[in-house]
């Protein structure tokens, strides 16, 4: 909320955004595809018995929660922990997803289509699924340049025109766009007076 406005014209993803898409991206697919092939062995469980479907689906779960604290970071910020304080409410989120993931694949096996799993593959689901945060930081520590966008802010046309020094073309743009704002809102109030006069007009007769 301390952000300026962006323009109209400002790109919804930023290239620091796709970046962080991408490289998350491609360990949590590696890391699916590793899972679904070979991670049974690491986890020591039958190959696509239920403990091992439970192992995946814990893992990806938990690799999205550890991600929230990287989408926080959308200024040039580096750790993914800072003004933690300053958000009583993502904190909260945190807790109860984890809670509902931990008492879900414990207790609600059936529901969930899960088996509960042993301290040891908790264990080995958090190492996995820690690792978008360090790998957060080093993406971030990538110079990625955005391009230019001029902030979007409500021009004064009679400050402007007030003005003798030369406009460049965005400024006409927004000073054009103030006026045409002005108009209709005068438009607006006008036809709000008349349709106030006519009401009165129609009660009297």
């Amino acid at each position: 909320l301390d952000r300026p406005p962006r323009s109209r014209d400002a790109p919804l993803i930023t290239r620091r955004m796709w970046l962080n898409i991408i490289g998350q991206s491609v360990y949590q697919i590696a890391v699916q595809l590793w899972l679904l092939n070979r991670g049974h062995k690491w986890f020591r469980v039958k190959h696509m018995s239920d403990a091992h479907l439970t192992v995946i689906f814990n893992v990806f779960v938990l690799m999205q929660v550890a991600n929230e604290f990287n989408a926080r970071m959308l200024g040039k910020g580096v750790w993914p922990f800072g003004g933690l304080h300053r958000a009583p409410l993502f904190v909260a989120i945190i807790i109860i997803t984890l809670a509902v993931q931990f008492v879900g694949v414990t207790y609600f096996g059936t529901f969930m289509k899960c088996i509960p799993l042993s301290r040891r593959h908790w264990q080995q689901c958090a190492l996995l699924s820690i690792v978008p945060l360090p790998l957060g930081v080093v993406l971030r520590l990538f110079n990625v340049t955005e391009p230019v966008v001029p902030i979007w802010q409500e021009v004064d046309p009679d400050a402007v025109d007030a003005a003798d020094e030369p406009m460049s073309p965005p400024h006409r743009v927004l000073r054009g766009v103030a006026r045409f704002r002005r108009a209709v809102r005068k438009v607006q109030a006008q036809l709000k007076v008349a349709g106030a006069l006519a009401e009165a007009v129609a009660d009297r007769g």
